[in-house]
């Protein structure tokens, strides 16, 4: 069953968010690895948190610190997309969702070069209805809530997928549905496991 949902009604969420690292796409990234280049430009280590929450609270106490970071995590980002390719099964559920009338929505914490990039790669830029990266909220929470805002959808019509405890989090403050995927990690592509959620929700579509 969807996080967040009951027993009740079946039907189609007017809008569904979907989150790209790790659940649109499986996450090449390897942050051991980048975390230990932020510690070298930085000297010491970043905290635990997200990068893109770090950045952000570094840009206020030191900016041209947080550049020199965010250049390190922008390039990664662009390394990260070299071996994407298209999946038809991916175009064709998204295409087959918009035509039916529901909404698609995609939040990152990647800079937003990197996911318009990444979108044109896999080639659904052209089917995607809004875009939201840290550059325009670095919060995961406040992209959910400017979704909603932006098509006038009511929690309870949405749906999100994502892949962390802090997806989770945010969509069942908001009380949006969700579908939380396992983490993948040092794979690349597209996720199948998306996929097949996008088809289930054309199928049947979830329980409210």
């Amino acid at each position: 069953m969807v996080s967040g949902s009951q027993e009740g009604t079946v039907r189609r969420p007017r809008l569904v968010i979907i989150d790209i690292d790790g659940t649109l796409i499986n996450n090449p990234i390897n942050w051991g690895e980048l975390r230990e280049r932020v510690k070298d430009v930085l000297g010491f280590p970043p905290p635990s948190k997200p990068l893109a929450y770090f950045i952000v609270e570094l840009r206020e106490k030191d900016n041209f610190a947080a550049w020199e970071v965010e250049k390190v995590v922008r390039q990664a980002e662009m390394d990260s997309i070299k071996t994407l390719s298209p999946d038809v099964a991916l175009l064709d559920s998204i295409k087959a969702l918009r035509n039916s009338g529901v909404r698609i929505a995609l939040v990152t914490l990647r800079g937003k070069d990197s996911a318009i990039s990444l979108l044109r790669k896999i080639r659904i830029i052209d089917y995607i209805d809004l875009l939201l990266t840290r550059d325009d909220v670095p919060s995961r929470h406040k992209q959910l809530f400017q979704c909603l805002q932006e098509f006038q959808v009511k929690p309870d019509e949405a749906l999100f997928i994502g892949d962390t405890e802090g997806d989770e989090e945010a969509a069942k403050e908001l009380g949006i549905p969700s579908v939380i995927l396992p983490q993948s990690q040092g794979l690349s592509g597209v996720r199948k496991e998306v996929i097949s959620v996008l088809q289930e929700v054309l199928r049947t579509g979830f329980t409210t």
